[in-house]
């Protein structure tokens, strides 16, 4: 009878070649509860020497940070298309991939928490301070029957007549229409409150947001069908007309760049700052189920210093893989680290604390250039898996508002003399732009001699 996997390997599908019999699980959909559940089996102590690693499988628990970074670098390969309803229900909950959850219902929740019922365990809580359950019960009570249509004939606006011409009195989707396929199957949000109403339409085939993939058609392209759906937590539009114009930006933002050839990694990085008190940071590297986080306490303002923390990491992580057959491209939710960093732009003077880690960044970037192509890319940040690392590390340090500032974490592909780099920033911050130390302190440039 084969053994149960209950846990993630940590080092990904390529430890088969070495180790074939591994008992862990090498894609999400191995696992499974044991048959026994105990309860030490919720304590996950794979972060100490030959430790037993705990219940992977999300009923709400509150997970290790090891277990997290490694859950994350299977769900950064996998995505989220095909995975287990539990490894959706996480990144779910732990706001991964904003609104592509309305199809999911309860995510198989209540049937999974049956077999465990009488188990104990620590309860996960997000950054509002919600449990699993909470956030359940919350969902589970916006659940609305949707009319499903069939289109008519097909419809467009592809010469852009409607959206040239249609005034922003509906918020940031006013002039965002979609394209109808005839004999295509699409459900009705909502309709405009105007004397011509148009319908804001949906395709029953697509799990996202329907701020971003739905638009307005005409109502007369379609026929009602008899079929319904069920969904929940749906955004929606503005569906009333506004008293004034929307100016702010638009709707149409890309969530993510073109996905690379199997021989370019992608590198999500991120930080987190708790002002004042420490900076947290995680990257991800999908395709080779690596992952990792740094953190550290001292005086920090602002979120530059956190996010340069996490660009340091991913760096740092992918000179230890890089040689001249692999490329690396990098997704950072922070327009100004990308384009401080990746982009030459100079910091200004309100930036100019910043300046050790900043430096730092670049020559790292530049030490990786030499050995391997490097592109990079600006994703929101619910489509960066290393944003929940960071949230959760920071979290993880902050305990009753007080920053745990003996528990640093700086992991072993980062030079332990770059903790210096960050405390500079933070002595830099305190003592303000015209106290700012920018050289980079000795043992940090020795290690790229």
């Amino acid at each position: 009878m084969p053994r149960i996997k209950y846990a993630c390997c940590s080092h990904g599908p390529q430890h088969l070649r070495t180790r074939p019999h591994c008992g862990f699980a090498h894609v999400l959909h191995e696992l499974d509860f044991p048959e026994r559940i105990h309860s030490r089996l919720w304590c996950d102590r794979s972060h100490e020497h030959e430790g037993p690693a705990g219940i992977d499988i999300f009923v709400g628990q509150e997970y290790t940070p090891k277990q997290l970074d490694r859950l994350f670098a299977m769900l950064a390969n996998e995505g989220l298309v095909g995975i287990p309803a539990w490894a959706r229900q996480l990144a779910w909950f732990l706001g991964h991939g904003s609104s592509q959850y309305a199809n999911d219902g309860d995510f198989g929740y209540f049937a999974r928490m049956q077999i465990v019922s009488y188990t104990k365990f620590k309860m996960i809580k997000d950054s509002n301070g919600q449990t699993l359950n909470d956030r359940m019960q919350t969902r589970m009570a916006t659940q609305t029957l949707f009319e499903v249509y069939v289109a008519k004939t097909a419809w467009s606006d592809s010469d852009k007549e409607y959206r040239d011409t249609t005034p922003l009195y509906w918020g940031a989707q006013s002039n965002q229409y979609i394209d109808i396929q005839a004999e295509s199957a699409y459900y009705k949000i909502g309709c405009s409150d105007c004397d011509d109403p148009w319908w804001y339409m949906m395709p029953v085939n697509i799990q996202g947001s329907s701020l971003t993939y739905g638009g307005w058609a005409p109502p007369t392209y379609f026929t009602a069908s008899e079929e319904t759906l069920t969904l929940y937590e749906v955004e929606v539009p503005t569906l009333t007309l506004q008293k004034e114009l929307y100016v702010n930006e638009s709707a149409h933002a890309v969530l993510a760049a073109e996905i690379p050839v199997h021989s370019t990694y992608q590198v999500y990085v991120d930080g987190s700052c708790n002002h004042f008190q420490g900076i947290a940071a995680g990257w991800i590297f999908a395709g080779k189920y690596l992952s990792g986080r740094a953190s550290l306490a001292g005086y920090f303002t602002g979120s530059m210093a956190s996010e340069l923390l996490g660009i340091c990491g991913g760096l740092a992580a992918a000179t230890t893989l890089a040689n001249d057959q692999v490329s690396f491209v990098f997704y950072i939710d922070g327009q100004g680290a990308l384009d401080q960093v990746f982009g030459g732009a100079e910091p200004g003077r309100d930036g100019l604390h910043n300046v050790p880690a900043l430096k730092l960044a670049r020559m790292l970037l530049h030490h990786l250039m030499a050995i391997s192509s490097v592109q990079y890319f600006k994703v929101a940040s619910h489509a960066n898996y290393a944003h929940c690392i960071a949230k959760h590390e920071q979290r993880r340090r902050l305990t009753q508002d007080n920053w745990l500032s003996c528990c640093d974490v700086w992991p072993a592909d980062m030079d332990d003399s770059w903790q210096s780099v960050f405390r500079l920033v933070a002595s830099n911050t305190r003592a303000g732009p015209a106290g700012c130390v920018s050289e980079l302190p000795s043992s940090v440039l020795q290690s790229f001699r």
